[in-house]
């Protein structure tokens, strides 16, 4: 069998929101700010980043275009949602 097939199962992002893993991109990057020389070694900062265009099929064009209205800074230029998590010094609590 030649090429990936996409996933049958899927992620609940929301109350009755499912969508495919693979519309969802994880990073981790090097947190700015205190915490100690962690913060010059290990990237703990997680970044979530997914395309609003691919999550209007599974939220509907209305509700991404609500999401654009309030997503503010989190909008890239390439219409990306982009969300970050550096609370924690780990990489497993953010």
């Amino acid at each position: 069998m030649t090429g990936e097939m996409e996933p049958t199962w899927r992620l609940s992002i929301a109350p009755g929101v499912l969508v495919p893993p693979s519309l969802l991109e994880f990073s981790f990057v090097r947190s700015s700010g205190p915490g100690g020389q962690n913060v010059n070694k290990l990237a703990t900062k997680a970044v979530l980043r997914v395309s609003v265009e691919a999550l209007a099929t599974y939220i509907g064009a209305p509700a991404a275009e609500r999401l654009r209205s309030l997503a503010g800074t989190r909008l890239t230029t390439a219409g990306d949602l982009r969300i970050t998590a550096a609370d924690s010094r780990s990489q497993h609590a953010n």
